[in-house]
């Protein structure tokens, strides 16, 4: 890996770890954060929203600990949920872009990882 691709990731994870501390409570499990890491890169750099099982698939995750993540972001407004309109089953969540100052944490985000896939 190149030493510039390396900066800019190092440098993306001080910014992921900078928003946490800001918008989310003390008393956050370590899982809890991976469920919001996942649901906020798919929102910000994928641009789509994550199924539960999508979630508990990548990260190895039981449903009811996913479950529980969800519920607990969804209450803070750091997260929104909505019903898949082609599988009514599935819920779907992502970031709340309305969540007070999240927008520009989350451009933020998307322009490192920019500089981030030009640089491979």
């Amino acid at each position: 890996m190149n030493e510039k691709l390396t900066a800019l990731q190092r440098e993306l994870s001080v910014v992921y770890f900078e928003i946490i501390a800001k918008l989310v409570p003390g008393d956050t499990t370590l899982n809890q954060l991976r469920v919001l890491g996942y649901i906020s890169l798919q929102s910000g750099s994928h641009q789509s929203p994550a199924c539960h099982k999508e979630i508990c698939d990548a990260l190895k995750m039981p449903r009811t600990t996913v479950d529980r993540a969800i519920s607990i972001f969804l209450k803070m407004g750091i997260i929104s949920e909505h019903v898949d309109l082609d599988d009514g089953r599935k819920r779907l969540s992502l970031v709340n872009k309305d969540y007070p100052g999240l927008e520009s944490h989350i451009r933020r985000i998307k322009e490192m990882v920019s500089r981030i896939d030009t640089t491979k």
